[in-house]
Order: structure tokens, then C-alpha cells, then sequence
């Protein structure tokens, strides 16, 4: 049977939640025969949950050359790798001491992007909720401020995920602050897994879309890159540049889904090493529009990426 890589993009990205199959796809002279229904029957289990994408499919395809010469706007943008211990006040501190040796190594890095919970651990596996509550501060907040003076000395953009408490609600949160430190936006985490669920978060509907330097930017945190109507405000609104904050302990893929499906660039920030029982791969990175590693580290070691990405219009 023949069923070509570049109609299961088109698949998923425009139908997503259905398999369309044509003479051309299994061959004009060729019967369906019992191997080509189970590997019809296998495609259509990936692929057919409308609120989610799966990976697995994206992953088969061939790498695609991206051509990012003579683009229409230019923006420098840092992704961390970051170890995340259980106390607050020594992650905030490796935070800054990321953001001052990026910025005085590279001083045109516009936007700083760290991962998600960076304040803490992703997951305690003791007393999960208990924990969250313990990390967990208003936005704004002590650490929004501490924060923004350091987006202030430096004039950068910097974007981090954190335990958010209001009215004594838990959200998974992402926060990006301004070069004049102040609040530019408060993304809320939509698609949950169990761990969220575990550690008392609150699922919230909400997509968060940014302009800087007339470039637009939508943020995710983790598991929203599953949410289909999520990706769907964002396709529609042609986002450039997706800031990724992730507590991800998955294997990478050669392929990055999320960027070919929105056609934009996407920019991932990952926890690594151990959180209890939990490790985390440290995979992370800055991905083109066709889904491929421009930048990027894969040794599990913590440290940092910096990218002058060529944007163009769509």
C-alpha cells in the first residue's frame, strides 16, 4: 500500500479529526486488503480524537528544508534548560543568574523563555497539592517582581511558567513580563494531565496572544500543545512564534508537531534531571516552521539557546 507522508500532514493539519482514504492513496488497482485495514484502522486511532494531536504520526515524516533567508523581521530569543529544586527561593536565583549571564553574553536576546512551574517542582509525588499550595503566589506577586526588576536593569521580555493562586484557586500558569517590568500577559494551562489534575491546578479555556516588535506570539504551557481548539485560535490568528514552557519527561521527537501544524516557529523551554521519581529528559529548543531543530541541546544538561529567528509574513 502507498499512503504518502505529505497527504498525512495535510490530514492533520486541515482535518485532524478524520482519515479520508482515495484510489491515489492506496493505489487505483490495489484491494483493501487485511494489512492495509488494520494499518488504515492504526492511523485512524491516531488521529481521530477531536481534541487532541498525537504525535506519532508527525514523527514518520521526512525532514523538509526551510529556507528563513531575507525574512520580513528578526527577533533574538533565549530557551532554558532548567533543574528545578523543591525550594523557591534557590530556583528564583538560578533563574537570575540564567537571565544575567544571557544577557551580558548576548545583549540583542529580546525574549528570555524558561519552563513550566519553574519555580518549583512540577510534581511532588508526597503531597501534590499541599506542595503547589506552598510555591504558589499572586500574579503579580513577590516573584513577578522580583522578576520584572531583572527584565527592567536588562530590557528583555522574560516568559516562565509558576504555581498561580487567586482567591485561593491553583492555576498552572505562564507568565510574560516586559522590559519595563511589568505584567504583559498571564497564560493559563488548558489541557491537563494527570499530574495537574493530582496537584490541585484548575483547567481554565483561555488562549494568549502577544505582539512584540510586530511579531505575534502565542503561549503555551506543556500538554496545550494537545488542545485542538487551542491550536486552532492560534492557526486562525497565524501566530509566528509559540513560547512553549514545558515539564516534559517524554522522549524528543526528530519532528516537531506543533510547528508544522501552525506553520510558525515554536520555542520550548524544558525542566531536566529528577524530581523525586520523575526525571525529566531536558529536551529543548527552537524549531522552524517545518518542524526542524535550529537550536538546541540534548544532552539532559542544564543551560541555554540563543536564536535570531527570521520571521516571515503569512
Amino acid at each position: 500500500m502507498t499512503f504518502q507522508r505529505y497527504e498525512v500532514e495535510c490530514l492533520c493539519k486541515f482535518t485532524r479529526n478524520s482519515i479520508i482514504v482515495t484510489k491515489t492513496e492506496i493505489g487505483a488497482e490495489n484491494k483493501l486488503n487485511y494489512k492495509n485495514i488494520i494499518y488504515m484502522s492504526f492511523l485512524f486511532i491516531l488521529i481521530s480524537c477531536s481534541n487532541t494531536f498525537n504525535n506519532p504520526l508527525i514523527d514518520m515524516g521526512a525532514k523538509i528544508k526551510y529556507d528563513d533567508s531575507n525574512p520580513d523581521k528578526n527577533i533574538q530569543i533565549a530557551s532554558v534548560c532548567l533543574k528545578s529544586s523543591r525550594d523557591k527561593d534557590e530556583n528564583l536565583l538560578n533563574i537570575k543568574n540564567f537571565i544575567t549571564d544571557i544577557m551580558l553574553s548576548d545583549k540583542k536576546t529580546r525574549i528570555i523563555l524558561f519552563p513550566e512551574t519553574a519555580l518549583g517542582l512540577y510534581y511532588d509525588e508526597n503531597s501534590p497539592e499541599e506542595y503547589q499550595m506552598s510555591v504558589a503566589e499572586t500574579i503579580p506577586g513577590n516573584a513577578t517582581n522580583f522578576i520584572g526588576d531583572l527584565a527592567f536593569k536588562y530590557n528583555v521580555y522574560i516568559c516562565f511558567g509558576m504555581a498561580e493562586i487567586n482567591n485561593q484557586i491553583l492555576y498552572n500558569s505562564q507568565v510574560l513580563i516586559n522590559p519595563s517590568g511589568n505584567i504583559e500577559a498571564v497564560h493559563r494551562k488548558n489541557n491537563f494531565v494527570a499530574f495537574d489534575k493530582k496537584s490541585g491546578f484548575q483547567s481554565v479555556e483561555n488562549y494568549t496572544i502577544v505582539t512584540i516588535d510586530e511579531i505575534k506570539f502565542g503561549l503555551i504551557i506543556c500538554a496545550d500543545s494537545n488542545s485542538k481548539w487551542l491550536i486552532d485560535k492560534y492557526s486562525e490568528n497565524k501566530i509566528d512564534i509559540v513560547l512553549s514552557s514545558l515539564a516534559d519527561m517524554s522522549l524528543e521527537t526528530e519532528i516537531d508537531f506543533l510547528s508544522r501544524c501552525l506553520n510558525s516557529w515554536v520555542v520550548k523551554s524544558n525542566k531536566t534531571g529528577y524530581e523525586g521519581a520523575n526525571y525529566y529528559e531536558g529536551h529543548f529548543g527552537i524549531y522552524n516552521p517545518v518542524g526542524s531543530q535550529v537550536a538546541g541541546n540534548k544532552n539532559g544538561k542544564e543551560g541555554y539557546v540563543v536564536h535570531n529567528i527570521g520571521v516571515h509574513k503569512k
